[in-house]
């Protein structure tokens, strides 16, 4: 009874868009010609309104159809000619919730039978079934009003703990995408993991999606500088006992105080198991290290495959709530020469990456003479090639601590 009662107002609805077209073709035309005809019930109508909207006369349709009484008596019967969107619009929520239906009960079908990958297909489909008809655009004042909001609140941005980095970007961004991209070993995962720990300490829930490295090694990355050890000494056996009690502790300490605010999943994962993630711990920051690593749409080119994980990583920030940083690795055309910094040419497989993204950040390590290889520290230059509110191509000076693997500004430390 229920969906006779849908089906009898989506009919009715289709009933008075074309009366509405018969008797104002001029302004329904213009006002409803987002409509596809395939939102149509009734099939008449469907042929009716595709050649209403490719600019036929309606009274001539009617006449060619057969039914220009019937249609002249639905224009008769509305009560006003003005209200045509209206119309269309319940005739699209009635063809979009026909396909709902549908879905779900195939879906359902498919987990009753136990078929998980039929079920998840549906499902998908489902998730990704967007309406023709939406409740349409915010006016101008309302963006004001949450402007305004977003003034007021003062937590749009998260900071980065890098003064410099902040003064540049303003901080990382809501609602908003950025990219970390590096040749290997200049430290992209080391930066994301101290933002990562300063943000969480500052009250943000941050996840850290480690597709790279086991979680033991991306917490040795963290922990050891606490007592000045390295993991490697570690592993090999070279750290006093003593020192090893030291490490124990203060990894214990750095635990307990960030068990409520930072999260890490180093399992493989595919970008809707990091969309899950991020809502189960109400994320506030979601690191991927790195892009290549998420396992999918591998039935596309290279190119295509990164462009639509950025795509729907960037869908998840605006939705969420959330800043996503994906970290990248740069292509071997950065190494030609060690004295010029990276450029967005260099992303590996770049297409459509930095398409995507609001702000870019490249790590280009100084070049070092063989006389200070024996140094502690790695002066760092951070280029920020893109950034949709900032300056492009500015230059964030850091320097890289090896030993307690952590980027300072260089300004602070000279």
């Amino acid at each position: 009874m229920v969906m006779d009662k849908l089906l009898d107002q989506r009919v009715e609805a289709e009933r008075a868009l074309m009366g509405t077209a018969f008797i104002a073709q001029a302004e329904t035309r213009e006002t409803c010609g987002w409509l596809k005809p395939e939102s149509f019930w009734v099939e008449d109508g469907a042929h009716f309104w595709k050649r209403f909207i490719a600019g036929e006369n309606a009274h001539d349709i009617a006449v060619d159809m057969g039914l220009l009484v019937t249609i002249a008596g639905w224009g008769n019967d509305i009560p006003s000619s003005m209200f045509g969107n209206t119309w269309a619009h319940r005739v699209a929520q009635g063809s979009y919730m026909d396909e709902i239906e549908r879905l779900t009960l195939q879906a359902a079908h498919a987990a009753h039978n136990g078929s998980y990958d039929a079920t998840k297909e549906l499902i998908d489909k489902i998730t990704a079934l967007q309406p023709q008809a939406h409740s349409g655009g915010r006016n101008w004042f309302d963006a004001a009003c949450s402007f305004t909001e977003a003034i007021e609140a003062d937590v749009r941005s998260i900071p980065t703990g890098l003064p410099t980095l902040d003064g540049a970007t303003g901080g990382l961004e809501r609602q908003a995408e950025s990219v970390i991209a590096a040749r290997p070993s200049q430290g992209k995962s080391t930066l994301a993991l101290q933002i990562a720990i300063h943000a969480a300490r500052n009250n943000a829930r941050v996840l850290f999606v480690s597709l790279e490295m086991s979680e033991v090694n991306l917490f040795a990355r963290a922990a050891c500088p606490l007592v000045d050890v390295t993991w490697l000494d570690v592993r090999r056996g070279l750290v006093k006992r003593a020192d090893k009690e030291r490490l124990k502790q203060a990894a214990a300490e750095m635990g307990s105080e960030l068990a409520y605010n930072l999260f890490v999943y180093d399992k493989r994962a595919t970008t809707e198991t990091v969309w899950e993630l991020a809502q189960t711990h109400r994320a506030d920051l979601v690191f991927v290290d790195h892009l290549r690593k998420l396992g999918d749409r591998y039935e596309l080119n290279e190119v295509k495959r990164l462009g639509w994980i950025t795509n729907r990583m960037k869908d998840m920030a605006k939705q969420l709530n959330l800043h996503v940083c994906l970290l990248v690795q740069l292509n071997r055309g950065a190494d030609a020469d060690a004295n010029s910094a990276p450029e967005l040419r260099h992303l590996r497989d770049s297409g459509e990456i930095e398409e995507d993204a609001d702000l870019v950040m490249m790590l280009h390590g100084l070049p070092v003479e063989d006389k200070d290889r024996h140094l502690p520290t790695r002066d760092t230059d951070l280029w920020i090639r893109k950034a949709r509110d900032g300056v492009r191509d500015d230059k964030v000076e850091l320097r890289y601590s090896l030993r307690r693997q952590m980027f300072a500004s260089r300004r602070n430390n000279d």
